[in-house]
């Protein structure tokens, strides 16, 4: 399921589902097993939405894993403080092989440890976030502040983690909000 009808013409997707932001996904209730979701949360404006329908779609017991950009890391911290007008020619510099389509706004509702975790722990208390300090490839395009964000991925603290991942098992039903 995507927002976008480019995922139609994936080789690697054996069915399609077009998504309405905001509106009900194209699922049944309890029609999954297992949710992934790659980089998507800190594009959503809504992400009680995106955790109601993904409680309502997982069966008893299925499974959500997330990975989504940390706000506090630093390419979330560029993206915040560059205008969004610039993102397009600051990421081609940084991803030079990244398409122009495949820059989307972020909003980062839901991208900090503490955010992620209560909306999971909401699905259930045992759930588990984390940060994880992946490779600097944002500063490929230069040697010394790719050695730069290399050091600190090797001291910095976990808080500043660029990348948050999530896990969780749907325990009930109903999401509880209130928990969040």
């Amino acid at each position: 399921m995507d927002v976008d009808s480019a995922g139609e013409s994936n080789p690697r997707v054996d069915e399609f589902r077009l998504l309405d932001p905001g509106d009900a996904w194209p699922a049944a209730d309890e029609e999954f097993d297992g949710i992934v979701s790659d980089f998507v949360l800190e594009h959503l404006p809504d992400p009680e939405h995106f955790f109601a329908e993904a409680t309502r779609v997982l069966r008893p017991g299925g499974v959500i894993c997330l990975r989504t950009t940390n706000r506090f890391g630093y390419p979330a911290l560029a993206a915040q403080v560059i205008p969004e007008s610039l993102h397009g020619r600051v990421l081609r510099m940084a991803q030079p092989d990244r398409a122009s389509e495949d820059i989307f706004p972020t909003l980062y509702r839901c991208n900090s440890r503490r955010a992620l975790a209560g909306y999971l722990r909401a699905l259930d208390p045992e759930a588990y976030v984390g940060g994880v300090w992946a490779e600097p490839s944002y500063f490929g395009f230069s040697r010394i502040l790719e050695r730069l964000a290399g050091v600190l991925h090797r001291i910095g603290p976990a808080m500043l983690a660029p990348t948050l991942v999530g896990f969780a098992r749907v325990r009930h039903r109903e999401l509880d909000m209130g928990a969040v």
